[in-house]
């Protein structure tokens, strides 16, 4: 299972149904930030200056689904804002030649989030996501133990790691947070799913 934003409509799903985390075999969301990569703060987008937007908005249910007992990974700004992540000239060449409409939505995508100052990443990220549901060779996850921060206006939304060998809190969920990319894989599977003739005739 995939969840690509905000996880209210998940946890109320949770409390509406406490033992649908077993009933699921993984679930994968974009969200947090983890301690892996440098640009996981540099690049954060809640609105401060710890936060990622999709714990942000909603962190009582973030906390809630991390909680509950799913086999969880998390795909973090850590590695979903990778420098790597990237489309280069070669890729936007292939997209551009390939001139059909799934194509050309991404590169109108990208073009939108770099009118506005972000760099391409920010049109791929949810497709990091998909590429990890469907190759476990993408993304390399670690275990950690998580907490979310749900009161302080300074930290709100922060997925705060708990990486102590002494003194480590024992109540603390463990999920599986993204820690490494293997973009060069990732991008093997998002661009000729774009612009192959099988994925043409698909979206015809």
């Amino acid at each position: 299972m995939l969840a690509l934003g905000p996880l209210t409509n998940l946890a109320l799903a949770v409390i509406k149904d406490p033992s649908l985390p077993q009933k699921i075999k993984r679930l994968i969301i974009i969200g947090g930030a983890f301690g892996f990569q440098s640009n996981g703060s540099t690049r954060a987008t809640g609105d401060n200056p710890a936060s990622e937007w999709n714990v942000y908005v909603d962190p009582e249910a973030a906390k809630l689904v991390f909680e509950a007992g799913f086999n969880l990974s998390a795909v973090g700004l850590d590695v979903a804002t990778h420098p790597s992540i990237e489309l280069s000239d070669h890729h936007r060449a292939a997209l551009s030649a390939a001139s059909n409409p799934q194509s050309e939505f991404l590169l109108g995508v990208v073009a939108f989030v770099e009118r506005r100052g972000f760099r391409s990443y920010c049109g791929l990220i949810d497709s990091l996501a998909v590429a990890a549901a469907i190759d476990s060779q993408v993304l390399t996850f670690e275990p950690v133990a998580v907490a979310v921060e749900t009161q302080s206006a300074l930290s709100l939304g922060q997925t705060i790691v708990d990486r102590r060998d002494h003194f480590r809190w024992s109540n603390l969920p463990t999920i599986d947070s993204a820690s490494e990319v293997n973009a060069d894989r990732f991008f093997d599977l998002l661009i000729p799913s774009l612009t192959s003739p099988a994925s043409v005739a698909k979206a015809r």
